[in-house]
């Protein structure tokens, strides 16, 4: 709808009759039907094309009446418009450039600060492409523990104790009822060179006193139960040598202290080996390492009548002698009670 104003002439450029002895009002109101295209041939400028029918409430606007309805007329429009105010929008990422960080560069919209403007190629800097990382808005933690996969690893080892809290973040705890809380595993509970997994007392030390030693359990002694003690060679003396090591003389005075009770009992010291070597070296070397146990024991208060030694070869086999942990069973030393 419009107002208009109008004053009609005639051919000749004159007020019309009707017109100059004011028969009618020169304003009126106008009903307007438009439709139209623009065209944007550049960010500023953009052409225009309509047409119009327009309905006035009067029949005066050509100075002549006729009938019972009023004027209709039509109009045309082709035009250029110009806003040389224009809101540019370079990179098109529909943030306008006054308020983009980044014009040149169109917003990712990752949901991660997308009102900057600016692509967030890695949201959490932490050094891994957000194409490549699990958590783009996470930073990697980078402790040593899948640090390629962009997410922080708060416990590593999955035992519910994060790792800030975790002695041991890359093994997890057992919760065995033993220190559970330090985030270690604890595979001997009581230190005693038994795993917990074998030892019937994990908790508490085995005492080695060449009783059940194996148990686990700690154990009193009754000496005069104790028929034989038996060692690796490992245990007591130095590779392809019968030095005994001073580990080897912490498990020696245990039999000692067993010798010593049974103050009446006589004893045998066997040594034996391997098929690893020649036979004289075989031989040999079972000799020597029962000697030097014997030599040990005499040299601590046992009368050298009370102890035998036997070199016996490798005539004994405990174990497989064509595996590594056979041929270790197999050299041993061995302290047997004898029957008098």
């Amino acid at each position: 709808e419009s107002h208009l104003w109008f004053s009609p002439k005639d051919e000749s450029g004159k007020v019309t009759l009707d017109n100059r002895s004011g028969v009618y009002k020169k304003t009126t109101f106008t009903f307007d039907l438009d439709l139209g295209f623009k065209f944007l041939v550049s960010d500023i400028v953009s052409l225009n094309i309509s047409g119009g029918a327009h309905f006035p409430s009067s029949d005066y606007l050509d100075d002549i009446a006729g009938g019972n309805s009023t004027d209709l007329y039509f109009t045309g429009l082709v035009g250029v418009s110009v806003s040389p105010f224009v809101r540019s929008d370079s990179d098109n990422d529909g943030i306008l450039d006054k308020y983009d960080a980044c014009p040149d560069s169109p917003e990712d919209y990752d949901g991660f600060e997308d009102e900057d403007g600016c692509p967030d190629y890695d949201n959490d800097n932490d050094g891994i492409p957000d194409v490549q990382d699990q958590c783009p808005n996470e930073a990697e933690d980078f402790d040593g523990y899948m640090d390629n996969d962009g997410c922080p690893d708060v416990d590593n080892d999955g035992d519910g104790i994060l790792d800030i809290n975790d002695e041991c973040p890359n093994q997890p705890e057992d919760k065995d009822g033993y220190l559970d809380q330090d985030g270690c595993p604890d595979l001997d509970n009581d230190n005693d060179g038994i795993p917990d997994e074998e030892d019937a007392c994990p908790n508490q030390p085995e005492t080695f006193n060449g009783f059940e030693d194996s148990d686990g359990c700690p154990d009193q002694l009754n000496v005069f139960s104790v028929s034989k003690i038996s060692y690796q060679a490992e245990e007591i003396f130095y590779e392809n040598s019968a030095k005994i090591k001073p580990e080897g003389v912490q498990k020696l005075d245990q039999a000692l202290e067993v010798i010593k009770q049974d103050h009446s009992s006589v004893w045998r010291v066997e040594g034996h080996m391997d098929t690893h070597g020649t036979e004289q070296y075989i031989r040999k070397m079972s000799y020597d390492r029962a000697a030097a146990v014997r030599d040990y024991f005499v040299s601590h208060g046992i009368s050298s009548s009370r102890i035998d030694v036997y070199g016996m070869s490798d005539d004994f086999p405990v174990g497989d002698n064509t595996t590594k942990e056979g041929r270790r069973k197999n050299r041993r030393i061995e302290i047997v009670k004898e029957e008098r």
